[in-house]
C-alpha cells in the first residue's frame, strides 16, 4: 500500500507538474497573443492617423486652390488700401509743411526791418567817430571832464574816403 500511495503521489506530482507546465505554456501563448494584438492595434492606429493627415492635406490643398481668386482679390484690396493710406500721409505731411512755412513767413514779416534808404546818412559821422573827436578835443584843449564818463568804444580804422569828413 505504501508503494501504491507513493506511486499515486508521484503520479499526482507528475500530473501537477504537467498541469503547471501546460499552464505556463498557455500563459506564454496568451502573452504572445496579447503582444501581437497590441502591435496590430498600434500599426492600425498609425495607419489611421496617416490616412487622416493625408486627407487633411488634400482638403487644405483643395481649399487653397478654391480660394486662389479670393486671396488675390483680397491682396489687391489690401494694396489699394495701403496706397491710399500712404497718399493720405503724404498729403498730410505736405499740408503740415505748408502750414509751417506760412507760420515762418508770418513771423519773419513781424520782425522784418523796413528801413528807407537815406543817402545823407552815409556821409554823417558815426557815434564812435563823434566820441573819438570829442576825446581828441578834450585832450587838445585840456578842458575838464564831461558829466558822464565816455565809455570806451571800439577803435576801428576810419575808411580813407571818410577821413576828411569828420
Amino acid at each position: 500500500q505504501q508503494q501504491q500511495q507513493q506511486q499515486v503521489e508521484q503520479e499526482e506530482q507528475g500530473s501537477e507538474q504537467q498541469r503547471l507546465g501546460l499552464e505556463r505554456e498557455r500563459r506564454a501563448e496568451q502573452k504572445v497573443l496579447v503582444r501581437q494584438y497590441e502591435r496590430d492595434k498600434r500599426t492600425q492606429a498609425e495607419q489611421q492617423q496617416q490616412a487622416q493627415l493625408a486627407a487633411e492635406d488634400a482638403r487644405r490643398a483643395a481649399a487653397v486652390r478654391s480660394r486662389g481668386p479670393e486671396l488675390t482679390a483680397l491682396r489687391q484690396h489690401d494694396l489699394e488700401a495701403l496706397r491710399q493710406r500712404q497718399d493720405q500721409d503724404r498729403q498730410l505731411q505736405l499740408q503740415q509743411e505748408k502750414e509751417r512755412q506760412l507760420r515762418l513767413e508770418r513771423l519773419k514779416a513781424k520782425v522784418k526791418v523796413d528801413v528807407t534808404r537815406d543817402s545823407s546818412r552815409l556821409l554823417q559821422p558815426t557815434e564812435s567817430s563823434k566820441n573819438r573827436v570829442r576825446k581828441e578835443d578834450v585832450a587838445l584843449t585840456g578842458t575838464g571832464r564831461t558829466l558822464a564818463p565816455v565809455p570806451d568804444l571800439q577803435h576801428k580804422a576810419v575808411p580813407a574816403w571818410r577821413q576828411g569828413l569828420a
